[in-house]
């Protein structure tokens, strides 16, 4: 089960992206990516900083929050990198 932090949010962890090129191949991008729940349904995703800077090919979110309980995939986009989807997770 998810902690609920004092201003409502189910916390649902920190995120990396790894930033890889069109072959796959991880990069050393510092390309700006975003983060976004794929599957809302009315829920709405909170981070710390949204969208992020990759460090070394690698976009950290930190302080992650979705306001309603679900099972939620996440995207992360940029116009620099092939976009990748989460594995399902549960928020409680």
């Amino acid at each position: 089960m998810r902690r609920v932090d004092r201003d409502g949010g189910l916390e649902c962890g920190d995120f990396r992206r790894l930033l890889r090129d069109a072959l796959g191949n991880r990069t050393t991008s510092t390309a700006q990516v975003t983060l976004i729940l794929t599957t809302p349904a009315g829920a709405t995703l909170t981070c710390t900083a949204n969208p992020k800077a990759g460090v070394a090919g690698v976009a950290a979110f930190a302080g992650c929050k979705i306001n309603t309980a679900g099972t939620y995939t996440l995207t992360a986009t940029s116009g620099m990198i092939t976009a990748a989807t989460s594995g399902s997770f549960p928020v409680n």
